[in-house]
């Protein structure tokens, strides 16, 4: 997996890498890359609580589950966070997928028109349900690619889990908001009293989200089927708004 993962970051414009990717048995599978990208979120986000404390933990509200003759009590605020952070990945990548996808397919359209090779109002009138389906596999496709470029996201997420691990358990601080969930997809920390580690999460943030934008640009001309520049087109600002929000404006996140 590593192998084809290194491929697509490599030569994202290479036929190829994608094709390898889309016939991997896990990379090939957009809603299990997501919900792996949502579990290590939850691992990340939790594994801190062996050093912050269960006792800090939501107790107001519990919920209880029968499991054959056992019967297991969790806080309600718990299991509401567990099936949030299972289900981000795929809200983010249906927003990166619409962000990026509808102004592509749009300004492909437009290019075909300007050259004569299609007629957007013609074909709509002619078939409108027919275009309606060609768009949906198309967007459909897209929201698949665009899955694979949230892979470099469990690098960040999982340095963030690592690093807030280490400082807990040389003894920092654990503030309000310990760790956020930010909408490029990774997790971020936000110690009191260590600012280098927030610095550092944040710098890994950014960069596994320049390599995410780098697999969206290649998703995105693969799956509207345009050129890597009108592709790039959208998915450098994208991209690049992604990265502010998420790890230069420093106030942004879950």
């Amino acid at each position: 997996m590593l192998r084809t993962v290194r491929a697509l970051v490599t030569a994202p414009a290479e036929p190829a890498a994608w094709e390898a990717a889309e016939r991997h048995p896990v990379l090939g599978r957009p809603a299990l890359v997501l919900f792996g990208l949502g579990v290590a979120t939850l691992v990340a986000a939790f594994a801190p609580v062996l050093f912050v404390g269960p006792g800090n933990l939501p107790d107001d509200t519990l919920v209880t589950y029968a499991l054959g003759d056992q019967v297991v009590t969790f806080p309600r605020r718990l299991v509401e966070t567990v099936l949030l952070l299972l289900a981000v990945p795929f809200v983010f990548c249906l927003y990166v997928t619409v962000l990026t996808y509808v102004p592509t397919a749009v300004l492909g359209a437009v290019a075909a028109v300007r050259r004569g090779e299609a007629s957007v109002p013609g074909g709509l009138a002619s078939d409108p349900i027919g275009v309606t389906r060609r768009q949906a596999r198309s967007f459909a496709r897209t929201y698949g690619l665009v899955a694979l470029g949230f892979v470099p996201q469990f690098a960040a997420t999982l340095f963030t889990g690592a690093a807030l691990v280490a400082a807990l358990a040389g003894g920092a601080d654990a503030a309000d908001g310990l760790i956020r969930v930010t909408p490029a997809g990774h997790l971020v920390s936000v110690v009191d009293g260590a600012p280098a580690l927030t610095a550092a999460t944040h710098a890994v943030g950014a960069a596994a989200t320049l390599v995410s934008g780098l697999l969206w640009t290649g998703a995105v001309g693969r799956g509207a089927g345009v050129s890597r520049r009108a592709a790039a087109a959208v998915a450098v600002p994208v991209t690049l708004l992604l990265v502010y929000v998420s790890d230069l404006a420093g106030h942004f996140g879950l």
